[in-house]
């Protein structure tokens, strides 16, 4: 992108407001203490979706929002399957390791969770930015689809990915949790 979006001081702020806003509403979807903390957040302005891509493994949860005003783009959140699994397990008031396989109302247990970590982190991108983001409902999509995606919109260097690593901390436990913002450049005809 030929204008920087932020600065890495501006993104580091922006994160840890976004961390505050999404433990107070996980904690209460989960009926428990969740902190959020940023490990990391930069902002990658010579994208290469297939580094990306090989980050990525094969049975990772990946939810997909499309921003629908404001910039023009995607979100993404990944995590480990065994994370997800888990998640689901403390936001349903189960024991880690119960839930092997997700059932519809995991997904969408997880899809909420996304939600409110997407949503926390676009809104404060938002004040910052002086824009209104929109989110879509997220989708939980596999590798393959992702692939389709990054082919479909053209990515490429020209675009930019502001990124998050992202600790979630349930009941003593940390789970990583990888947040993307992707910008596409769009090129003018």
């Amino acid at each position: 992108m030929s204008d920087r979006l932020l600065t890495k001081e501006e993104l580091i702020q922006l994160s840890k407001k976004s961390e505050r806003d999404a433990a107070k509403a996980l904690s209460f979807l989960a009926k428990k203490q969740v902190e959020v903390k940023t490990a990391s957040a930069e902002l990658v302005e010579d994208f290469s979706s297939e580094r990306f891509l090989r980050d990525i493994g094969e049975d990772s949860i990946v939810a997909y929002t499309e921003l629908l005003t404001g910039l023009d783009g995607m979100s993404l959140l990944t995590l480990t399957r065994e994370d997800a699994l888990d998640i689901v397990d403390l936001f349903n008031g189960r024991y880690p390791g119960t839930t092997t396989t997700l059932k519809e109302i995991d997904r969408s247990t997880i899809r909420e969770s996304i939600n409110i970590i997407s949503n926390s982190y676009a809104t404060t991108l938002a004040c910052s930015l002086k824009k209104t983001i929109l989110l879509s409902v997220p989708r939980i999509i596999t590798k393959s689809i992702l692939v389709d995606i990054f082919k479909k919109q053209a990515w490429d260097s020209s675009n930019s990915v502001a990124f998050f690593k992202t600790v979630l901390r349930i009941a003593e436990v940390d789970y990583q949790v990888h947040i993307y913002f992707f910008f596409l450049n769009k090129q003018e005809n």
